[in-house]
C-alpha cells in the first residue's frame, strides 16, 4: 500500500553506488547510477509489517520505471518532502504515525539511521522506565511535512494533536507552535493569498507585521 508520494526535481539525487567487500565497486554500479534525464519521485509502502520510503527512477531512454532503494521506516509513512540543500545534498523528510519526523539521505543507498530526528521521545535516563517526549514534539502521528524553498533550514508539520510546528534544522528543536486549529492538520503547505485587482489598477505591496521577507527567514531565539 502506497500511503504517500513525493515529487524529485531532475539531477537532483546523485545516490553513492553500492560498495562490494574489500572497498571495491559494485558490478551493477552503473545501475545505481541516477541520470540527471530520469524522472525521479519518492513513496512511502507498507506491507504488512514493513513500512519504507522507495525512491522510483523513471529510464526515459528505455521507457521503463522502476525502484532504485528504499529507505526502511520503523512506523507507517503518512508524509514526504523533499529537500536538496546546497552541499548537505538530498534529502527526504517523513512524517509517520509516531510523533516523530525522521529526516533521511537519499544519497546513501542502505543508511542505517536517519540524519536527524524530530520531536518523538527523549534519551532515557538511567534508572526511568517510561520514556518522555522531547520538548515541543508533536503529541500524535504526523500529517504533513513542508519545507520552505527560500528557507531550507526551516521544516514545517501538522499533525493529528491539532498543531502546525516550525522545526530549526541546525538545532533540530522544535522554534514555533500554533494551537488555534479545532480539528487534525493535514496539510502544512503555505497558501499564496489572491487578491482581486481592478483592470489597470496596479498592484503594490503592502507590509504585514511579522512577516519577514523571503530569503530572510528567522527562527525565535532559544533561552
Amino acid at each position: 500500500m502506497i500511503s504517500a508520494v513525493c515529487a524529485v526535481p531532475r539531477g537532483a539525487c546523485a545516490p553513492q553506488p553500492r560498495a562490494a567487500k574489500g572497498g571495491a565497486a559494485d558490478s551493477d554500479a552503473e545501475d545505481d547510477a541516477v541520470r540527471a534525464s530520469d524522472a525521479v519521485f519518492l513513496a512511502g509502502r507498507t506491507e504488512d509489517d514493513f513500512s519504507c520510503v522507495e525512491m522510483y527512477v523513471y529510464d526515459d531512454e528505455q521507457g521503463s520505471l522502476y525502484v532504485h532503494h528504499d529507505v526502511r521506516l520503523e512506523a507507517f509513512p503518512l508524509a514526504l518532502a523533499f529537500l536538496q540543500h546546497g552541499s548537505a545534498g538530498a534529502r527526504v523528510a517523513v512524517g509517520t504515525m509516531e510523533p516523530r519526523i525522521d529526516v533521511w539521505d537519499l544519497d546513501v543507498m542502505e543508511p542505517a539511521a536517519p540524519v536527524a530526528s524530530l520531536g518523538g521521545d527523549a534519551p532515557t535516563a538511567a534508572g526511568r522506565k517510561a520514556p518522555r517526549p522531547t520538548p515541543g514534539a508533536h503529541g500524535d502521528a504526523v500529517l504533513s511535512v513542508s519545507w520552505r524553498r527560500h528557507s531550507p533550514t526551516v521544516l514545517a508539520s501538522g499533525s493529528a494533536d491539532r498543531t502546525v510546528k516550525l522545526w530549526d534544522l541546525n538545532a533540530r528543536a522544535c522554534a514555533v507552535t500554533w494551537t488555534h486549529h479545532g480539528d487534525r492538520v493535514s496539510s502544512a503547505r503555505r497558501r499564496r493569498r489572491l487578491e482581486r485587482r481592478r483592470p489597470g489598477r496596479r498592484r503594490t505591496r503592502r507590509p504585514v507585521a511579522g512577516r519577514v521577507a523571503p530569503g530572510r527567514a528567522r527562527l525565535p531565539r532559544h533561552g
